[in-house]
C-alpha cells in the first residue's frame, strides 16, 4: 500500500494535548479532523520518520497517534511545530 500522506509538521494547540494541524510533504496544510476522515476512508497516511498513522479511541474521544497507547493527547511523534 502506498503512502497517501506524509507528515513532515504540526501545529499543537496551546496546551499541547491536540493537534490543530498538519502539514503534508506538498506543503498542503490539513486539520486533524481531515487526518481522521482521511484516515477512516482508508488513506494511508505517516510521519517523515515512516511512523504509520492511526486513531486511537480513548473514552469515546479519537487521537491521532503513531502508537498505539490509550493515552488522551495526539502524538505523531518528535516532528517539527509551524
Amino acid at each position: 500500500m502506498t503512502t497517501d500522506l506524509v507528515i513532515i509538521a504540526v501545529n499543537y494547540n496551546k496546551i499541547k494535548k491536540h493537534i490543530e494541524n498538519v502539514k503534508g510533504s506538498g506543503g498542503l496544510i490539513f486539520s486533524r479532523q481531515e487526518v481522521v476522515n482521511l484516515l477512516k476512508s482508508g488513506k494511508k497516511i505517516t510521519t517523515v520518520q515512516g511512523a504509520e498513522v492511526s486513531i486511537v479511541n480513548v473514552h469515546g474521544i479519537e487521537y491521532i497517534r503513531t502508537d498505539k497507547n490509550s493515552i488522551e493527547e495526539d502524538n505523531l511523534g518528535e516532528l517539527p511545530t509551524f
